[in-house]
């Protein structure tokens, strides 16, 4: 349970009937791992010594307890070698006006009002009930989207190729060309293109399963719903395909780069060429699974710089593209409601359960093409949205979830999903708008 320390102020103000809006922010201190890693309460700071990832992790209880990092996999990391972080100072604001979804709240815990204060994300207003499937949250039967920012504020690494083992896992990379006349050559922390062929050279991403048993590094794996900060929490994890991703990309003129994102039956493709003044974006792919409608964009970035940073989210059945900080495309599912009882819109064949079968499909989550000219993907770095679980490890889960707020109520979910006790267990999953204290506003703001 995360808990806050030094926010009795804000329950005086609430007993008082005062007015919020005008209340001083409150310093706190959080205690426990349910908004990890966005925010933390005590926790260990590591570093792999095959890769040099830094990353947080849990307090660590167990004797001679190896670490295993969540970027490259190595898993000989020594418990000793991490450094002990106090706990994180954050402020709460009280108040101006009704909480708003995503907000990070500061709250009286059910049934411990006078002793214990919590910290959660609202995920549901009054009078709403909301519905946990696949990792997703709905209201009304309707997916909720985060936005951008918020997006990059909850993203959880999974990979990041400036950060590459000093001896690589059975010489395997994570990317992969067809055969030896491709123009990719790839090695170290870049890639590189070259090439004067217009047809699309496709370089593939190969994921490697990087937490508990990390498994050949021949073998393909979906990326899952590891969590690097519980590396005491042992559990069944699930495939999730609402990733983000990003290239710095160094162009020469005349060059182009595609990106390729599959879900299910769909693919999606994003063409950027580089012309001596602007980026030129296309896209082609289907707006919905089962209509099949073809789409095509178009748009142009003036682009003098040689030097481009593309940005891909897939989160919550909804494509963003933004290429130097410029949103440039959005594009949201059409069918994006709850889907039928045994559906999965996550599930991905795995080769590595089947090897009897070659042809079976590879659980790639996107590749990236080069059409023409040279150009250097500088630095490649993948992200994964949060998964909401039906419940925490060690509790029972279910296919799905229903969480309803009465009318002056808010369901509160942790961001670390496995480690979080929150409306999904409480007996009464809403929080009454009285024991709410005030929304975080340091170290995050949320949008």
């Amino acid at each position: 349970m995360q808990k806050l320390n030094a926010i009795i102020l804000a329950g005086l103000c609430i007993v008082a009937g005062c007015d919020l809006s005008s209340a001083p922010p409150i310093p706190a201190i959080i205690e426990g791992d349910s908004m990890a890693p966005t925010v933390c309460g005590d926790h260990l700071a590591a570093s792999c010594v095959e890769c040099q990832f830094d990353f947080k992790t849990e307090l660590v209880q167990k004797e001679n307890f190896q670490l295993t990092c969540p970027n490259c996999g190595y898993g000989g990391l020594k418990i000793e070698d991490a450094s002990l972080q106090r706990s994180t100072e954050v402020t709460l604001q009280p108040f101006a006006r009704f909480p708003r979804r995503w907000q990070v709240v500061g709250f009286k815990l059910p049934e411990k009002a006078d002793k214990e204060t919590g910290l959660k994300r609202i995920v549901g207003l009054p009078g709403e009930t909301i519905t946990i499937r696949d990792g997703d949250l709905y209201s009304g039967g309707n997916i909720l989207r985060k936005p951008w920012a918020l997006q990059k504020e909850v993203r959880i690494s999974v990979f990041d190729s400036k950060f590459n083992a000093i001896s690589p896992f059975d010489n395997s990379h994570r990317f992969q060309t067809p055969d030896e006349s491709s123009g990719w050559k790839v090695g170290g922390k870049d890639l590189r293109f070259s090439s004067k062929v217009e047809a699309v050279d496709w370089l593939e991403y190969v994921h490697w399963r990087n937490f508990r048993k990390p498994g050949k590094r021949d073998e393909a794996f979906p990326v899952e719903d590891s969590y690097g900060f519980n590396q005491q929490t042992v559990r069944e994890l699930n495939t999730t395909r609402d990733l983000m991703l990003s290239l710095d990309v160094e162009f020469e003129n005349d060059s182009a780069i595609q990106i390729s994102f599959v879900r299910q039956d769909d693919e999606f493709i994003f063409d950027i060429a580089k012309t001596e003044k602007e980026l030129l974006l296309s896209f082609s792919g289907s707006t919905d699974s089962e209509l099949r409608k073809p789409l095509v964009y178009k748009s142009r970035l003036e682009a003098e710089l040689p030097r481009a940073s593309i940005e891909f989210s897939s989160f919550d059945r909804t494509l963003m593209l933004r290429i130097n900080g410029t949103a440039m495309f959005e594009l949201r599912e059409q069918s994006a409601g709850l889907p039928e009882a045994g559906v999965d819109l996550n599930d991905v064949p795995n080769p590595a359960a089947d090897q009897s079968d070659p042809d079976a499909e590879q659980p790639l989550a996107f590749r990236i093409g080069g059409r023409k000219g040279f150009f250097k993907v500088e630095r490649f770095r993948l992200w994964r949205d949060l998964y909401y679980l039906t419940a925490p490890a060690g509790f029972e889960t279910a296919e799905e979830l229903k969480l309803t707020a009465g009318r002056e109520e808010y369901i509160l979910l942790g961001d670390n999903s496995p480690k979080s006790l929150d409306s999904r267990i409480w007996e009464k999953p809403g929080i009454s708008r009285s024991s709410l204290i005030g929304r975080l506003v340091l170290p995050l703001d949320s949008p």
